[in-house]
């Protein structure tokens, strides 16, 4: 019965979608790489339950059983919020990554152009995919379901948290999804796709509402807003709100913890929010479709298909009269070059040094001009319009507001660095390149400290934000001290990161799980080592733990760092003004950190390089 029912929903999906969904699920069934996100999934969500469950637990312990049993509901809540929250982010990351090479797959494959001369359209193809990906999104978001259901059987949580936070986790996956795919077919390299979906994120649910923010607090204290009526610029922000997917779960776990928070709204329509973001990603699907039908075409034909892919060499094509015979080719040698290049054709180029750096300098992340200049100057636009909003409010020299700056260019940098370290070694073996460069006399040192040097040389622009803040506003706002702990410490991450991205291009084969599994090693080091600890610290009642994990955290020690060194109001530009270590200590602290991370990802190349002929396909 329970088979019917399933191959009847399977049929009703694949109706609309043709033969590419059917396909799409049975490559994913035979993949071992989603049971083992299933697994992992399982595993980090049943861990944070227990010790939410654990923390929570203890501290409404006390006093009788049924005193007790009446207090559940308090641990409940944030037991239901933690998970929902998990849930919230976590799948928001696994859709962009699945979704990355949906179609640039086809497109490396060479198989994109020839379902064109089927009768599967493109619309087929994009929704196939996008239906595939989000049934197994679909399987990790019930998984979280039942532990809602029972855990809010102990009261306090609400069933509309709960389906609040599951429709608009589900259609901000969507969204996230639809974006990652419209960017697999513009490139094909998974991390690129990645980067860019992130980055798109960041500015629709971070960048533009922190402008619009200040902007309305700008128009505030020069008066602007005087005449403007305070109900309307309520309801102008409440509908800001309703477009942002995490301004939503705030709003709903503010309103289970405090029944009522919603009512400072005009409104509160999460189903309006959820409306929104299907217009969104409907919008972004019916782009994807008409780049897909696109690419297919200009595939078939021949011509280039990514924005980072070098283009191919149209064939000669001659008209003939009717009835004339086409030429019969002969052994006629070309044209002899002019004088003035003769000598320079019959020169062959020399590489010195590492054929694999100087591949690697030469390889861009991406081949496209009208990429490369937006790449470069729409940050630095939003940067620019940043710092002017800021300075306007007067508040570029406080220290919250610097190390706000600091830390999330921090982000910026260690994500591009996680995700670029992981795509040269995996590249290769996607193209199928590895054995052949692996049967030149090249050997494993040189093939794996080049690739480390071509990341290094790749992941330079990332950095340049945060370096150029942190030097500009040495002038009279920053101690010297902030620049020279912020190199060591962005060195040895450097170091680490690109040897931990080696290391898994060595052992897998795929690039998008190479880029997976380098980004989870930073999301559990640094966001989720620190979360379980602080929910642990209250069932061992011991905080030691907990600030060893926040000591190591590189975004938190960038935040004491440039809070503790900032000079307003502070004459000695050498010493922290309100922390408790001083300029040596300091010092010690971030080189023993540094020394750490350095030393770690050190060894990982070093297992990277003996990885190199053991996993070859």
């Amino acid at each position: 019965m329970a088979r019917a029912a399933i191959d009847n929903l399977l049929r009703v999906l694949a109706a609309p979608t043709g033969p590419i969904f059917t396909k799409e699920l049975r490559v994913s069934s035979r993949q071992r790489r989603n049971y083992v996100l299933r697994f992992a999934y399982v595993i980090l969500l049943s861990a944070f339950t227990a010790l939410v469950w654990a923390s929570k637990v203890e501290s409404v312990s006390g006093g009788g059983v049924g005193q007790t049993i009446s207090r559940m509901s308090e641990a409940a809540k944030p037991t239901v919020a933690t998970v929902a929250w998990f849930q919230f982010c976590g799948l928001q990351l696994v859709a962009v990554v699945m979704l990355s090479t949906a179609v640039s797959g086809e497109i490396r494959a060479r198989t994109l152009g020839v379902l064109m001369t089927t009768p599967v359209s493109a619309f087929q193809i994009v929704f196939g995919k996008l239906l595939s990906k989000l049934l197994q999104l679909s399987l990790l978001l019930a998984v979280s379901v039942p532990v809602l259901a029972v855990v809010r059987s102990f009261g306090g949580v609400p069933w509309r948290f709960v389906a609040c936070s599951v429709a608009v986790t589900f259609t901000a996956c969507l969204l996230a999804g639809s974006v990652s795919m419209a960017f697999s077919v513009l490139f094909r390299r998974a991390y690129a796709a990645i980067l860019l979906t992130l980055a798109v994120g960041a500015f629709l649910y971070a960048v533009l509402p922190g402008i619009v923010m200040m902007v309305i607090a700008l128009g505030f204290r020069g008066g602007g807003f005087g005449a403007f009526p305070e109900k309307a610029l309520e309801w102008f922000m409440t509908c800001l709100l309703h477009t942002n997917p995490f301004a939503m779960e705030f709003i709903a776990t503010g309103d289970l913890f405090e029944p009522g928070f919603a009512r400072n709204l005009p409104f509160f329509l999460w189903p309006v929010h959820c409306a929104f973001m299907l217009g969104l990603s409907a919008c972004a699907l019916l782009l994807c479709v008409r780049l897909v039908r696109r690419a297919a075409l200009r595939q078939a034909m021949g011509g280039p298909v990514t924005q980072d892919a070098p283009p191919a060499p149209a064939p000669a094509m001659v008209l003939l009269p009717p009835g004339a015979t086409p030429p019969v080719p002969t052994a006629t040698p070309p044209p002899a070059p002019p004088a003035h290049v003769a000598g320079r054709a019959g020169r062959i180029r020399q590489v010195r040094g590492s054929p694999v750096l100087w591949k690697e300098l030469r390889t861009p992340l991406t081949r496209s001009l009208a990429a490369k200049v937006v790449g470069i100057a729409l940050p630095l636009t939003l940067a620019g319009v940043m710092y002017l909003l800021v300075g306007l409010n007067e508040a570029l020299d406080e220290p919250e507001v610097q190390a706000m700056f600091v830390s999330a260019y921090m982000v910026i940098g260690l994500v591009v660095t996680a995700v670029v370290a992981a795509t040269p070694i995996a590249t290769e073996k996607e193209s199928q390149s590895w054995p052949l460069l692996l049967a030149t006399p090249l050997t494993e040192h040189g093939i794996v400290w080049g690739k480390f040097a071509g990341v290094i040389a790749r992941i330079w622009p990332a950095w340049v934000l945060p370096a150029g803040h942190v030097l500009v506003f040495t002038i009279g706002i920053l101690s010297p001290a902030v620049a020279v702990l912020m190199a060591m410490e962005t060195a040895a991450l450097v170091v680490f990161l690109t040897g931990s991205g080696m290391l898994f291009g060595a052992m897998f084969r795929r690039t998008t799980t190479a880029v997976v599994m380098n980004l989870g090693t930073m999301i559990v080091l640094w966001a989720l080592l620190p979360l379980l600890l602080g929910f642990a610290s209250s069932v061992w009642d011991s905080d030691a733990p907990l600030e060893a994990a926040v000591d190591a955290n590189p975004v938190a020690l960038a935040w004491e760092v440039t809070d503790a060194y900032c000079l307003s109001g502070h004459d000695y530009p050498w010493s922290p003004p309100r922390e408790a270590r001083t300029w040596p200590a300091h010092v010690d602290h971030v080189a023993l950190l540094s020394g750490g991370y350095g030393l770690v990802g050190f060894v990982l190349v070093c297992g990277a390089t003996r990885l190199v002929r053991r996993r070859v396909f």
